[in-house]
């Protein structure tokens, strides 16, 4: 049993998963499922993709300008926009002007910023808990009888994009790490380490046992 204070493990999303995420998706609600895909290769926060207007999406450099909060401080960061993103970014603000924000009501352009829970709400309602789910009844605190089609939530698409990211990068070094960190716009590896990278434990444990170590 997990104490109050103790997190529970994030889940690494496999690849069916993944396919059957994006089946829903494409199906139910494109403008979303370009904005998980936006997301997912971000490296960015909730609240960082909610603020990000078409002027900040540059093409031509292949990068996206983040309002990242660091150490109680709003600072702009620039992020690379991966290959494999660049085509869910020009959907996403082919109508955009440039002062709008790219991802705000239906996660279409707008004029008003939306309150990131926004993108929390529409993923349970269409992949942890879709639709047919909510014509059972629940009585109030009883969520935990509820069944989801992925136990899957948002966030751990930074998780897991981050440990995907990690993996991809040859052995277990310095170098790696910290490109993994700027991807994710930090400053130190630590963050990674401790949270993000699903992998970072048993990776480094299979470095050590490899280590030419013997007693006497």
């Amino acid at each position: 049993e997990l104490r109050q204070y103790e997190s529970a493990p994030r889940h690494f999303i496999t690849k069916k998963e993944m396919q059957m995420i994006c089946e829903k998706l494409i199906a139910a609600d494109y403008r979303f499922y370009t904005f998980v895909q936006c997301f997912f290769h971000s490296g960015g926060r909730l609240t960082e993709m909610s603020k990000v207007q078409r002027k900040h999406v540059d093409f031509e450099r292949q990068t996206v300008l983040y309002h990242v909060k660091k150490r109680k401080k709003w600072t702009w960061v620039e992020r690379p926009m991966v290959d494999e993103a660049v085509t869910h970014w020009r959907y996403a603000v082919s109508d955009c002007e440039p002062n709008q924000y790219v991802f705000t009501e239906g996660c279409a352009p707008g004029d008003v910023k939306i309150d990131s829970q926004q993108y929390t709400k529409k993923w349970n309602r269409l992949i942890k808990y879709p639709a047919v789910e909510k014509r059972r009844k629940f009585k109030k605190g009883d969520k935990l009888k509820k069944k989801p089609w992925l136990d899957i939530d948002l966030y751990e698409l930074k998780h897991t994009h981050t440990t995907m990211v990690r993996d991809a990068l040859e052995e277990f070094s310095s170098e790696a790490d910290w490109a993994a960190a700027k991807m994710n716009g930090h400053t130190s590896t630590k963050m990674n380490e401790t949270v993000y990278d699903l992998h970072h434990k048993s990776r480094k444990e299979a470095k050590i046992r490899k280590l030419d170590i013997k007693f006497g």
